[in-house]
């Protein structure tokens, strides 16, 4: 089967609440800083969706997975969404 492939990238600000960190660390990878302080987490994203008011949904995975779940996450938790270079930038066309 072949390996999923990251259409986007969402990496959310630090600082979240311990309890929601908790909760997405289980549905993404994390970025850590070479000079110490708190990981950054980083989702690995199919498709993604910022047309709701509150929330960016995502279809995610981990490396290796096989499959996506759809992971919802506040739009003040967010600090980038990078496009690949076959779709342009959210919000750009």
């Amino acid at each position: 089967m072949p390996s999923l492939k990251p259409t986007y990238s969402v990496v959310l600000r630090s600082g979240i609440p311990p309890r929601e960190r908790e909760f997405f660390e289980q549905f993404c990878c994390k970025i850590t800083s070479p000079s110490g302080g708190e990981d950054l987490l980083h989702f690995l994203c199919t498709r993604i969706d910022v047309s709701h008011h509150s929330y960016i949904e995502m279809e995610t995975f981990r490396q290796d997975d096989q499959d996506t779940l759809p992971v919802f996450v506040p739009h003040q938790y967010v600090l980038l969404i990078q496009g690949s270079d076959v779709k342009p930038h959210v919000g750009f066309s």
